[in-house]
C-alpha cells in the first residue's frame, strides 16, 4: 500500500494506517463489543482516506471534507489526519488505568 500512496502523491499517517488496522480486524471478525465505539471513529477515518485517494487519483488538489472531526472541517488535501490517532491513544492510556486501579 506504501508504494501506491507514495505513487499518487499522497501523504498516510498513523490515522489512516490504525483506520486500515480497524477495518482488517472488523473485516475478519476479531473485534470485541468494548471497540464498536472505536471502530466508528476509524470507519470515518477508513472512508476520508477513500475519498482522499479517490480526489487524488482525479488528480484534484483542493480541499477535502475531514469527516473524522466534529463538525466536518475542510482541509488541504495532502492534510494528514490526526484527531483518530489522538483519540484511540487517550483510549488505550485510559483501559490501561482502568485496568490497574
Amino acid at each position: 500500500m506504501r508504494m501506491f500512496f507514495e505513487e499518487i502523491g499522497l501523504a498516510v499517517g498513523a490515522a489512516e494506517k490504525s483506520a486500515m488496522g480497524a477495518r482488517h480486524r472488523a473485516a475478519h471478525g476479531s473485534l470485541v463489543a468494548e471497540e464498536l465505539v472505536e471502530l466508528v471513529k476509524f470507519g470515518n477515518a477508513y472512508r476520508t482516506l477513500f475519498e482522499r485517494v479517490f480526489l487524488r487519483l482525479l488528480g484534484y488538489e483542493g480541499e477535502y471534507v475531514d469527516r473524522t472531526t466534529i463538525g466536518h472541517p475542510r482541509r488541504p488535501l495532502r492534510t494528514l489526519l490526526v484527531v483518530c490517532e489522538r483519540e484511540r491513544l487517550t483510549n488505550l492510556r485510559r483501559n490501561a488505568s482502568s485496568a490497574n486501579a
